[in-house]
This record gives C-alpha cells, sequence and structure tokens, in this order.
C-alpha cells in the first residue's frame, strides 16, 4: 500500500509539472512603446560560432551604439521601452495581439513600435528618426 501511495504521488507529481520552453512571454501595451527583442545567450553562442568572434563584436558593437541614440530618441519621446530577450514573445495591445518566436527569425536584434493605435516593426533607424515625427 505505501508504494502504491508513493507511485501515485509521484505519477501526480510529473503530469502537473509543465513544459516552459514553449510558453509565450506576453507583453501588454496600452501606450506608445516600443519592444526590443534581442538574443539570448544561446543564440548569441550560436551567431559568435557562425559569424567568428571578431565580426561578431564588431557588429554586435554597431547595433549597441545605435540602442544608444534609439534610446536617447525614445526617451525624449516619453516612449516606454520594454527590453526582453525571450525567444517567443506576445505583444498584446487593445486592438491586436502578435506572436513572434525569435528562433525563426534571421534578424535577432528587433523593434516593434506599437504607436498607440497598431503594432509596427520598424529597424532602428526609422524610430531613431521618430523624433522629426514630433517635433
Amino acid at each position: 500500500m505505501r508504494y502504491l501511495t508513493i507511485i501515485i504521488v509521484l505519477i501526480l507529481f510529473i503530469s502537473c509539472k509543465t513544459d516552459k520552453k514553449n510558453e509565450f512571454f506576453e507583453i501588454k501595451l496600452t501606450e506608445k512603446s516600443v519592444v526590443g527583442i534581442s538574443p539570448d545567450s544561446i543564440q548569441i553562442v550560436e551567431m559568435k560560432k557562425e559569424y567568428g568572434e571578431d565580426d561578431f563584436y564588431t557588429v554586435a558593437d554597431d547595433i549597441m551604439w545605435y540602442n544608444g541614440q534609439m534610446l536617447e530618441v525614445i526617451d525624449s519621446l516619453k516612449i516606454n521601452y520594454i527590453h526582453t530577450d525571450k525567444r517567443l514573445i506576445r505583444i498584446i495591445t487593445p486592438k491586436d495581439r502578435i506572436e513572434i518566436n525569435n528562433d525563426t527569425s534571421e534578424t535577432k536584434w528587433r523593434y516593434i513600435y506599437f504607436n498607440g493605435k497598431e503594432i509596427l516593426e520598424k529597424d532602428v533607424f526609422e524610430i531613431i528618426d521618430l523624433k522629426k515625427f514630433y517635433e
């Protein structure tokens, strides 16, 4: 009887366990915001192998510089910034919902802009240029 109880408890414990690998990280947006998506540590290691460390760090340095420029612009415009390195992201707004799988994207650094009405995927240069529209 004791062994049967232990087995039942183990079965219940194992069956209640959920697989977190395929769950989406949800971001809810209600006001103007930029969501920055970057590669996680495993994807960075893969990119270093693919491009070589020197080339990877050259590209990463450029990306970080432009990212800094973008952060200055959106901060001056009082636009929220949310950063994530999750691979599966679900962005939810009052009228829309998109799901992003960063594993299937060629571009590992991505920027999603919510202008208060719709979700727009922009590159970093377009977000830096937002200042022109608000001046």
